[in-house]
């Protein structure tokens, strides 16, 4: 792995950094969620300052219509992690948390590149995706319950 080379990518949560720090992939259907032409823009001029290769890689990022990546720790404090997995991985993570809603900014303050790619592949976390789907499925059987809760008072 350490000779792997990873591709340069923007995060698509808006936060503008071009880099090669792992991402959060959501598969959408194509077409279903397209990037802002601006965030685009705004990646290719952040990749031309880096190298050739970081503009092929942003460019062939931008083609594709059926994913988004997002820096983890954007994606947690953005909100929009639909699994949660971003926010459990910086919880676990031994850098500094970054909280849903804390201003995108403070980089300083989670792991990223190298540092997060050891950490996420050091097995520490083999547990978050459960994790995550068990917390989901206690929120929807509670929002279930009160549903139900109230459906019964109204009938009664």
């Amino acid at each position: 792995m350490a000779d792997e080379v990873r591709p340069y990518r923007y995060c698509e949560a808006g936060c503008g950094v071009v880099d090669q720090a792992p991402r959060h992939t959501v598969a959408y259907p194509p077409d279903s969620a397209p990037t802002p032409q601006g965030l685009i823009d705004q990646a290719i001029d952040a990749a031309s300052q880096i190298s050739p290769q970081a503009v092929k890689d942003v460019v062939a990022q931008a083609r594709k219509n059926d994913e988004r990546a997002f820096h983890m720790d954007c994606h947690a404090a953005s909100g929009q992690c639909i699994d949660g997995t971003c926010n459990t991985i910086h919880q676990l993570s031994p850098g500094d948390n970054v909280d849903p809603g804390q201003d995108l900014d403070a980089k300083d303050k989670v792991l990223r590149d190298d540092k997060l790619l050891e950490f996420v592949t050091s097995g520490q976390i083999d547990h978050v995706g459960v994790e995550a789907s068990e917390q989901a499925a206690a929120e929807q059987a509670a929002i279930q319950e009160a549903e139900a809760a109230a459906r019964g008072g109204e009938t009664a």
